[in-house]
């Protein structure tokens, strides 16, 4: 493995109410994931956390009032135009694979992708790639609701898909429909 390989920044989106579940979501990502060495941005309105070993920055935002607010506001303290996403209470439970990330990366970034989503769901537009874990997608998807993560994203379409309005669930509901409207280019494993 390339030891100068520095990963994308990490979204982690949580909130203060989220805080018991840091210690142990931290401790298992850093055992399950050593190699991770990029920074990892944790969403969070006044608490912080560190954790020997890992790149936490907090994100301290104040309450804002509403998740895509939030979701906006953090995103705005990176600077990277490529971010991988994940939610505090997905917590790692097994060895991440990660040669798999590493080809993921390369591929999302190979194929300019919008975003690259670890689950998959079916879509009618569906199409195989030359890597046999990926498909390309064209929105829409046959009943599931749009997902954010765990994935890589354009950190500008994924600002974009995150309305200041929204809750999670509206803004899952409603991304369902403008990733369809914005022909977001995506892979799923």
């Amino acid at each position: 493995m390339e030891k100068d390989f520095v990963y994308p920044p990490i979204f982690l989106s949580s909130n203060d109410s989220y805080s018991d579940l840091w210690e142990l979501f931290f401790s298992l990502f850093k055992k399950h994931w050593p190699e991770y060495n990029g920074t990892i941005y944790l969403n969070t309105q006044e608490k912080e956390i560190k954790m020997s070993g890992l790149n936490i920055a907090c994100t301290r935002l104040g309450y804002l009032g509403s998740f895509g607010k939030e979701m906006r506001a953090g995103l705005d303290r990176i600077d990277s135009d490529v971010v991988m996403i994940m939610l505090i209470d997905f917590i790692f439970m097994n060895k991440v694979n990660d040669k798999k990330i590493r080809e993921y990366l390369e591929f999302f970034k190979r194929h300019n992708l919008d975003t690259l989503n670890f689950k998959y769901y079916k879509s009618v537009n569906q199409f195989d790639t030359e890597h046999p874990d990926l498909v390309l997608v064209t929105p829409p998807a046959l009943h599931v609701f749009f997902n954010y993560q765990i994935a890589f994203w354009k950190k500008a379409v994924l600002y974009e898909m995150s309305l200041p309005h929204e809750n999670p669930w509206t803004s899952e509901w409603f991304g369902t429909q403008r990733a369809e409207k914005m022909k977001i280019k995506q892979a799923l494993v």
